[in-house]
């Protein structure tokens, strides 16, 4: 229903700009490929940290007690940081997908355009200003 009121400019995947709107009274473009580049780059260095975490996991567990409680203790803080890792890797891809499905910059509860500077600085998120602190109320 929101949607009528904001204009997007679809182009086929990997194009340079896509025009949408982030806000009622203004139009904004946004260099969609500077946002791919910094989000693959991020993907890249979640992988990289997600495979040097795996092999950092114990592949047994030591006989001590006290070794074992140790080795517990990392290997929970490791297993912790890979969930951490993963869920940004998840949400990057999926704002991937957004931005070569032209719907990148909507977001997913009003339907509105997502404010210009929050997409600056979490180019992941999948809601407005608005809803994100209605939703914080809950």
């Amino acid at each position: 229903a929101h949607l009528s009121r904001h204009r997007r400019t679809h182009q086929e995947p990997g194009a340079a700009r896509v025009t949408v709107s982030l806000t009622n009274e203004t139009m904004r473009e946004i260099d969609l490929e500077n946002v791919r580049r910094r989000l693959t780059e991020r993907l890249q260095v979640l992988r990289d940290q997600i495979e040097e975490s795996l092999c950092a996991l114990p592949s047994h567990w030591p006989a001590s007690a006290v070794s074992d409680c140790v080795s517990v203790a990392n290997a929970a803080g490791t297993n912790a940081q890979i969930q951490r890792d993963l869920a940004e890797s998840r949400a990057i891809t999926d704002t991937l997908a957004l931005i070569d499905n032209g719907d990148f910059g909507i977001c997913e509860f009003c339907g509105r355009g997502i404010e210009y500077q929050r997409l600056l600085l979490q180019p992941t998120t999948r809601s407005c200003v608005r809803c994100a602190a209605d939703i914080r109320q809950l």
